[in-house]
């Protein structure tokens, strides 16, 4: 048994990308062409990415903090380290400053007893994005253990998806490998009909949904404030502001209530648009009372007969002029009408009725739902679930960057900062480079170029240079 410990770093750079920057074209003439890349010494696969700023917008010198500081350093000691990068450059001083923070910080990571007698991973990521946490009745502790719970998830462009999950005996339930982008609604919703219980849920944190704490915004000392970084950015502000047009007055815009033909335009699609024999009945905008939307249609449609064959108003027929109906929920035929009825009524936006439909069994009548999405689903409306706001994953967009080998329709003063930027280059055996291929501005001088990211075989790559 140990009875003390001294941590150490062993910094014999074997997780080091061996790169170099390779300037082929350099041209710093206003809207000029450039052309560079990182070489590889020796065959390397992974994903990386790049970035190329104007330097006389940066804060002068190396970058305090980077890939190789973050991943091997700061992430795995507490506290606070002063200019992390400091201690992988290779200054004189380093070893032996990087040997004092060890001494001093306190680190612990391992219990060398479990280490020596477990052999599996103590952790197994999650695939994708992973949902779990506790449902409990609202008003009450109790929890709502072992019941069938209705998921829903709506994103801003206008995806949607349902899916039925199980609580245990805690309340307790989990969706793993879960995908969907930007910000989305949850809806956690019981299936009970009139039974059904008021549902609040608490999260657990995963991946994406958990928050990070930032430290605190220090300002410069007098004495010690870059003046000429500062003049700088404060000319540019000012040239962008006064380039950037009038500022209009306040402009109200009113709501209203999608029209029929707007919401045909919006849900429906192939055989179900249109249709001059179907009624189409709009209930965006319009709260619905009734427990499920078959309790609702009873005595509003002539013709269509509701009959429910279980006291809990989860067993219904439906027929139309004695002939029996077809279901489709967003034009998925649904032999099951009790799902439908699981569905709250305020997240239902259009329904229409077809006295006959050429998708339904020998030609018979057919009733499409369509529930709400985007925009619709975010109503705040009266509902026995529970309603969380997620944020997914970012949408995926290309950063712009101007072709000046034609000349462009409209001249313009370019003042961009950041000239060239590529999130995920993917390099494979085939390909032992990173091109780099950028126009200048009309006034940048110096190149201040970034290349970082990580290998199949878990090393990383970190350049960071100026070129002028």
């Amino acid at each position: 048994m140990p009875l003390a410990e001294r941590l150490i770093f062993i910094d014999n750079k074997e997780y080091f990308i061996d790169a170099a920057l390779n300037a082929q074209t350099l041209n710093t003439k206003a809207r000029g062409k450039n052309h560079l890349s990182i070489d590889f010494k020796e065959v390397i696969e992974g994903n990386f990415s790049v970035s190329v700023t104007d330097d006389n917008y940066n804060e002068p010198g190396l970058r305090k903090d980077n890939i190789l500081s973050s991943f091997l350093l700061t992430s795995d000691i507490p506290g606070y380290v002063h200019n992390p990068a400091f201690y992988f450059t290779e200054n004189s001083s380093s070893k032996e400053a990087l040997d004092l923070v060890m001494l001093t910080n306190g680190w612990r990571r391992f219990n060398w007893k479990d280490l020596t007698q477990k052999t599996k991973p103590l952790y197994k990521d999650p695939g994708y994005i992973s949902l779990s946490g506790q449902v409990n009745v609202r008003g009450s502790k109790k929890n709502f253990a072992e019941r069938e719970l209705l998921v829903w998830v709506a994103t801003s462009d206008s995806g949607r998806a349902l899916e039925m999950v199980k609580t245990d005996a805690e309340g307790r339930f989990k969706m793993d490998s879960v995908v969907f982008f930007d910000k989305a609604k949850v809806l956690f919703s019981d299936v009970m009909g009139d039974k059904s219980k008021f549902l609040t849920v608490k999260l657990d944190t995963d991946s994406l949904y958990q928050t990070f704490d930032l430290p605190a915004l220090q300002l410069p000392n007098a004495v010690n404030t870059n003046t000429s970084l500062i003049n700088n950015m404060q000319t540019a502000y000012s040239t962008y502001n006064r380039s950037s047009g009038v500022l209009l007055d306040n402009v109200n815009i009113a709501g209203r209530r999608l029209t029929l033909e707007e919401l045909e335009k919006k849900y429906t699609s192939g055989m179900f648009t249109g249709n001059i024999n179907a009624r189409t009945i709009n209930l965006t905008g319009q709260f619905v009372p009734q427990i499920n939307i078959f309790e609702w249609l009873i005595g509003r449609v002539p013709s269509l007969q509701v009959r429910r064959s279980s006291q809990f108003f989860d067993d219904y027929r439906l027929y139309f002029r004695q002939q029996p109906v077809q279901l489709f929920l967003d034009e998925m035929r649904m032999d099951d009408a009790s799902f439908i009825s699981s569905i709250p009524p305020n997240q239902i936006a259009l329904i229409k009725i077809y006295p006959q439909f050429i998708g339904a069994r020998g030609n018979n009548a057919a009733i499409a739902i369509y529930t709400k999405r985007g925009d619709d689903l975010n109503e705040e409306m009266e509902s026995s679930g529970d309603i969380v706001d997620y944020d997914g994953y970012s949408i995926i967009k290309e950063f712009y960057s101007p072709d000046y080998s034609t000349p462009p329709d409209v001249d313009y003063r370019d003042n961009r900062l950041t000239l060239n930027w590529q999130p995920e280059m993917i390099v494979d055996s085939t390909t032992q480079k990173i091109p780099i291929n950028f126009y200048n501005t009309d006034r940048t001088k110096k190149f201040k170029i970034i290349a970082e990211g990580v290998s199949k075989d878990g090393k990383l790559l970190m350049i960071e240079e100026t070129v002028d």
